[in-house]
């Protein structure tokens, strides 16, 4: 695909003009009926902004729940303007940010706590700003320390946007205590 400045400017310009506008509000994050709202802990990602604690209305938007057949990690996401990379289009860095932590919360669902030490993500297609998707995260595999996580990211037609895997270590048992950190599920 060719640019010249032109197309790029005219690009650029079109997107700042909806930016502005209510398409690129965001909407009602809900779930299905097989799922149950999570509460992330304010100790869980405390002095961070970009994902869970994000006060930003422009950028990231998410909702986690707990799907109830298999106890999966599940989230409705939104994605506004302020995560823009190629024009019109979602930045891989905010996709990988949210696979990463969904991952690890979904490892923190199976009582564990562990921290990132590998992440490969895959990008299939490309995601239109203001579009609501969901995720899909859960353990494959634990041993001692380790622990394997997958997820996907895919959109209301069932097509993967994007997938993840997900290599963390457990800490030490002498420093668990440093981190204790506990999700429950919306009490209704």
């Amino acid at each position: 695909m060719d640019y010249n400045i032109s197309s790029v400017y005219e690009g650029i310009t079109y997107m700042m003009k909806k930016n502005t506008e209510s398409e690129f509000s965001a909407p009602e994050l809900t779930g299905e009926p097989d799922w149950s709202e999570l509460v992330i802990p304010k100790n869980f990602g405390s002095g961070r902004q970009f994902i869970t604690g994000d006060i930003r209305t422009d950028r990231i938007r998410l909702k986690y729940f707990k799907r109830k057949h298999d106890n999966a990690l599940m989230a409705r996401i939104w994605f506004g303007p302020a995560t823009e990379g190629p024009v019109g289009h979602v930045h891989g860095g905010s996709m990988s940010a949210i696979l990463d932590e969904s991952m690890g919360l979904a490892v923190l669902l199976t009582g564990s706590i562990a921290f990132t030490a590998k992440l490969t993500v895959k990008y299939l297609k490309m995601l239109p700003l203001g579009s609501v998707v969901t995720l899909e995260a859960k353990v494959k595999n634990a041993s001692g320390r380790r622990v394997l996580a997958t997820g996907k990211i895919y959109n209301e037609k069932g097509e993967v946007i994007s997938k993840g895997e997900g290599f963390f270590i457990k800490p030490p048992v002498n420093k668990i205590e440093e981190h204790n950190i506990e999700i429950r599920t919306v009490e209704k």
